[in-house]
């Protein structure tokens, strides 16, 4: 991933010192994540960009979609953004929709229980966990059609269908459910990107809309591909602007198909 970053092989010693700077890096993430998702009052600065592009998909008649990635503290982008728990930004007021987060969740897992027990900001908003595909994909369409906001990351498929992307300039396969659901429901899509700047310092960027449903134009399925596409060019932005801050250890670089 980081020669792909970088556009070349590194040397071993760099190699060594920027897999070492990646790998804490992202401890500090979880351990950011831990704290900033136990209480509202522990000192961080978070910071908003973009925010006016979520008010505008508010004001529309649809649900609306977030998609993020295993990058930087995507999970803190809901509560401080979204239900304005931000410290010294208390007079802003919260978007009043329901949120729903989807994710991987095992609870058979002792790390889950944990995280589950500790999550106190994100006790309002409700869970559609991805173990069941299928499952996943019709409750996150029913809570679009109640205008609730759904937010999914969208960088790593462990089951189900995949949708081919470019990547870094390598061709990867990304979930195809976030971009189903957009296609099917025509609702606005954001991305938004947490980002650490520092110690106790981060800054959630959020993008403008974008929309793939029927009036787009196309089939579903090039929909679907021009809403993968679009979604990895913006993660691509954010990864070499951030490269230590993603936290997608997998493969996911795919030889090309044959002819």
């Amino acid at each position: 991933y980081l020669d792909r970053v970088a556009g070349t092989r590194r040397p071993f010693v760099r190699r060594w010192w920027q897999t070492y700077r990646h790998m804490v890096t992202y401890g500090c993430l979880l351990l950011d994540r831990a704290l900033m998702l136990a209480r509202a009052g522990h000192g961080f600065d978070v910071r908003g960009e973009g925010l006016e592009h979520l008010r505008a998909a508010v004001a529309q008649p649809e649900g609306i979609i977030l998609l993020t990635a295993h990058f930087g503290n995507a999970a803190i982008a809901a509560p401080y953004m979204i239900q304005g728990n931000r410290p010294g930004h208390a007079g802003e007021p919260a978007i009043a929709r329901p949120v729903y987060i989807v994710m991987y969740q095992d609870l058979r897992d002792a790390t889950e229980r944990f995280h589950a027990t500790h999550r106190r900001l994100m006790r309002g908003m409700s869970l559609i966990s991805t173990t069941d595909p299928l499952s996943a994909g019709v409750k996150i369409m029913a809570a679009l059609r109640e205008r609730a906001i759904g937010a999914m990351r969208a960088d790593r498929m462990l089951s189900g269908k995949g949708i081919a992307a470019t990547l870094l300039g390598g061709r990867v396969e990304l979930p195809a459910g976030p971009f189903l659901a957009a296609a099917l429901s025509g609702a606005p899509v954001l991305w938004v990107y947490t980002c650490r700047l520092g110690y106790r310092r981060y800054v959630c960027h959020m993008g403008p809309i974008a929309r793939y449903g029927e009036d787009q134009g196309g089939t579903r399925e090039e929909r679907m591909t021009r809403a993968a596409q679009d979604y990895a060019a913006g993660l691509e932005k954010m990864l070499r602007a951030h490269p230590y801050q993603w936290g997608n250890f997998f493969d996911l670089w795919q030889p090309e198909p044959r002819a």
